[in-house]
Formats: C-alpha cells, sequence, structure tokens
C-alpha cells in the first residue's frame, strides 16, 4: 500500500515490475489517485487537491475513511506500506492505516522515506510520524532520502537522482517482501534490544544532534554504532542527527560552525 502522493508513485512503479503482488493506493488527491495504476484505490476524502502538506488533515481524512481501509484490510495476512515524510498525506495517514491494521491484527511492515528537509514542522511532524508508528507497526524502517540524492551525481540530473531515490525505495519494499515468512505467517518479534526501531533511531538522533563527537573505540557507543553489535536504528538516526545539527550551527553561525567537518568527512 502506497500512502500520499510520493508512496502512490512508487508503489505504482513497484506493481509494474511486480504485476503478482497486490498493490493499494491510498491519497486525498483525487485527480492523482484517478492516474494511480495500482489494483485498488483509497480516496481520503475531503481535500480533493492534497493536504497542502497540512499531516493532521490527512489524519482527519484516514479516520474518516476507516470503514474502507478496513475493507481492504479483510481477508489480508500480511501489508507492506510505503510513504514519503514530506508533511502531507504520507505523513498524516500512515499512522491511522498502522494503527487500523494493528487493531485488525494483520502483521504489517512500514518503509519511510524522510524528509528532503531537516527543518522546521516537516521534520518534527516526521518524528512523530516514526514514534507512532513505531509503536504499532510490526516493524519499521526508514529510508534517508538525502543520502539517495546525495549519491555521487556523476553529473546526474535531479530528475535521474529522484528516479535512484524510487529505486532505493522499491528495493526497500522487496527486501520486506523477501524477508516475510511464506504465507504470511507471523514470526518472531524483530524489535531490537532497547525498544523498537524508532526508540533507537531516536536515541541515535538525540545524540546526534548534540553535536558529541564519537567516543572512544571500544566503548559500548561505539560498538552500537561501528562495531559488531552495530544497531542500524541507532547508527541511522545518530547519522541524521549530525547533519542536523551541523546544518543548524552554520546556519546560525552565519555559514561557519566550530568543528565542522570536511565535505569528505
Amino acid at each position: 500500500m502506497g500512502i500520499g502522493g510520493a508512496g502512490c508513485h512508487v508503489v505504482d512503479k513497484f506493481g509494474a515490475a511486480h504485476p503478482g503482488i497486490r498493490t493499494v493506493a491510498c491519497n486525498t488527491d483525487e485527480e492523482s489517485l484517478a492516474r494511480s495504476t495500482s489494483r485498488e484505490k483509497i480516496l481520503l476524502e475531503g481535500y480533493p487537491l492534497g493536504t497542502g502538506e497540512v499531516c493532521m488533515r490527512a489524519s482527519a481524512a484516514a479516520i474518516a475513511a476507516r470503514e474502507k481501509i478496513v475493507d481492504v484490510l479483510d481477508g489480508t495476512d500480511t501489508l507492506v506500506v510505503f510513504a514519503a515524510l514530506g508533511g502531507g498525506t504520507g505523513t498524516g495517514a500512515v499512522p491511522v492505516v498502522s494503527l487500523l491494521a494493528a487493531l485488525k491484527g494483520v502483521r504489517h511492515e512500514v518503509l519511510l522515506a524522510t524528509p528532503l528537509s531537516s527543518d522546521g514542522e516537516e521534520s518534527a511532524d516526521a518524528e512523530a510520524c516514526m514514534k507512532a508508528v513505531g509503536a504499532t507497526a510490526d516493524r519499521m524502517r526508514v529510508i534517508d532520502s538525502m543520502a539517495a540524492l546525495s549519491f555521487p551525481s556523476g553529473g546526474k540530473t535531479w530528475e535521474e537522482l529522484f528516479t535512484i531515490l524510487d529505486e532505493w525505495c522499491m528495493a526497500g519494499i522487496m527486501d520486506i517482501i523477501s524477508g516475510l515468512p511464506e504465507g504470511g505467517k507471523p514470526c518472531e518479534a524483530v524489535a531490537g534490544k532497547g525498544g523498537t526501531y524508532a526508540e533507537r533511531f531516536g536515541e541515535g538522533y538525540r545524540q546526534g544532534r548534540r553535536g558529541a563527537p564519537v567516543p572512544s573505540s571500544g566503548s559500548g557507543w561505539m560498538d552500537r554504532l561501528f562495531g559488531e553489535k552495530r544497531d542500524e536504528a541507532v547508527a541511522a538516526g545518530y547519522a541524521l542527527g549530525l547533519r542536523d545539527y551541523y546544518a543548524e550551527t552554520w546556519h546560525a553561525g552565519g555559514g561557519t560552525c566550530e568543528g565542522e567537518p570536511s565535505g569528505k568527512e
């Protein structure tokens, strides 16, 4: 199930590449939803032109459409949800869909693409979405959109870079599907030690936002970032938090900040 404009776009491309997999498009934008090639569609009514990047509108629309969402979930063994956290439909509706799936006992995994900006409400809304989904989904994974767009470009256009991001997202969906138990049967819990993915991601993010240097080799924290006990959630959160820290101090300092890493670092 793709939720929101970007979510539907990626799931449409994924469905075209894997026609044997059932796909569902879920959106507030009627015109965009009409263009979707997914087999099933859920219109979140009330905002025919989209939510205008106001995620609470999408939450309200998803709650109002809960019966339509539950109808799609009926008879579903396993659900994979994808959305991009741009502050609109995906950000607001994913937590509602995840909660409904959990209440129906449908095993579901959620793949989220982070915002293309780390500033303002968009970032705060994304964090709130991840926290909510982390509490209800069987598993949540996060793709760093900025990392995809920072991929060694080699003179690539923005359109080509966004195609790379699409491919990352589709690969993430296939990775989830490939790892599912046959027949959608329940498998053992996947939350790592120290909480859900969202909680561990948040722990790493908070450490990175402090701008503190990475602890010395051999420490427990170092092992969780780079060592044998590497925790992907903590490492991803730390990288994003450190990037936000340097971006914030750079702007606050008028283009300079103490301890700023070189481009290569």
